[in-house]
């Protein structure tokens, strides 16, 4: 079977599936296997040409209890760890794969796919596995095959990293594939409000944001809706993917906030840098709706000052949140200077007269706060990179 890709630079992109191992207790093929929920593993050998070049790519997912044909590709797996329960890893330099044996005897090979220049030696190998049985390809077969193949060819396969993409000709059956090159060859740096960037890297789909040092990735996306509301800045990716953030000029302060949606629930990821202090990220996870994640924002943006939530108690918000918080502990009050009000009952934040108060702490700035209402003193639990 011969897969004609694409024209690059006058010479054909060919991709060959040649080998292929499957396993499933109780499958005999891949194709029944998929709608079924067992533990199985599938993996193909495609060998792919580009003028005078040629080489192997390994894809496929799952595991299995007798290897994969990866395996015969290579004999310098050294062993890297061996665990209490019996499990084992084993790393190959060609290959630049980990083998992973459980204790239970299952074989997973990590990441795939993996790359193998095609020379003589491999070629003869080629022949012998060609002649198994198990890794023949059959008609039930090739449905996953292209699935994976139309799935990582772009990504993946490395085949695209040093071509113009003006030298790419897709051929019919593959011309869906163009707009996915286009983005994955795509650069450029985008300018948004408050001094805040987002760059997009070449040959792959990954964009970075950054403000001050604050620095973290995010996938690239056709276009990045830039929304600016009163001193905060909101870029939408996606429906249930964006950014939300804000710099204090006055305090040289950057707060970004990024919103993901996973199933039901929203991930929150926080970054915040005080003038040369920058903060390790935090993430809290919220299974609500989104509308109630609008609020939570809203809340560390106006009342957030580190790990402690100064909350009024005479706004609506309060009840509103109050469960997803507890109250702050007396040490993270430790390298806090309050002025205009004080601590009472523990948690409650007080005002001593009409003034505005201001919370002082040395790696996060300034929280200023109306003095017309006492606050609770809350916190929160969240996870640290």
């Amino acid at each position: 079977m011969e897969l004609r890709i694409a024209k690059v630079n006058n010479d054909d992109l060919i991709v060959r599936p040649i080998l292929k191992d499957f396993y499933c207790r109780y499958c005999c093929s891949v194709s029944k296997c998929m709608t079924r929920p067992h533990r199985s593993g599938f993996c193909v050998v495609f060998e792919v040409v580009l003028g005078n070049k040629r080489w192997l790519v390994i894809d496929g997912f799952g595991e299995s209890e007798r290897g994969f044909v990866i395996s015969e590709f290579t004999d310098d797996w050294k062993m890297t760890y061996t665990g209490m329960s019996g499990a084992q890893r084993f790393y190959s330099y060609r290959l630049n794969l980990y083998h992973h044996i459980t204790c239970g005897g299952w074989h997973r090979y990590v990441p795939l796919p993996c790359i193998i220049a095609l020379d003589e030696k491999l070629e003869r190998k080629l022949e012998e596995l060609k002649q198994v049985d198990r890794y023949q390809i059959t008609t039930s077969d090739l449905p996953v095959i292209m699935k994976l193949l139309r799935s990582n060819i772009i990504r993946k396969y490395k085949i695209f990293e040093d071509v113009d993409i003006n030298e790419v000709e897709f051929y019919f059956e593959f011309a869906d594939l163009l707009p996915l090159l286009k983005a994955y060859k795509r650069s450029r740096k985008l300018k948004f409000s408050q001094n805040a960037s987002l760059v997009e890297l070449p040959n792959c789909f990954t964009s970075v944001f950054r403000l001050k040092d604050i620095e973290f990735k995010i996938p690239k996306k056709a276009n990045y809706l830039e929304f600016v509301f009163q001193d905060q800045v909101r870029i939408n990716l996606t429906k249930d993917l964006f950014i939300v953030y804000k710099y204090d000029r006055v305090q040289d302060k950057a707060i970004v906030y990024v919103v993901d949606k996973m199933n039901s629930c929203f991930i929150v990821t926080g970054y915040e840098q005080y003038q040369n202090v920058l903060h390790r990220p935090i993430s809290l996870s919220m299974h609500r709706e989104r509308s109630f994640v609008e609020k939570i924002l809203d809340v560390f943006f106006d009342y957030r000052l580190g790990d402690v939530l100064f909350i009024p108690l005479d706004k609506p918000i309060f009840s509103e949140v109050i469960e997803y918080f507890m109250p702050a502990r007396a040490q993270q009050f430790g390298k806090m200077i309050i002025k205009n009000a004080e601590i009472v009952d523990n948690d409650i934040l007080r005002p001593k007269s009409d003034g505005s108060i201001e919370v002082f702490h040395p790696e996060h700035g300034v929280l200023k706060l109306e003095p017309t209402t006492d606050y609770k003193c809350l916190t929160f639990t969240t996870m640290h990179d």
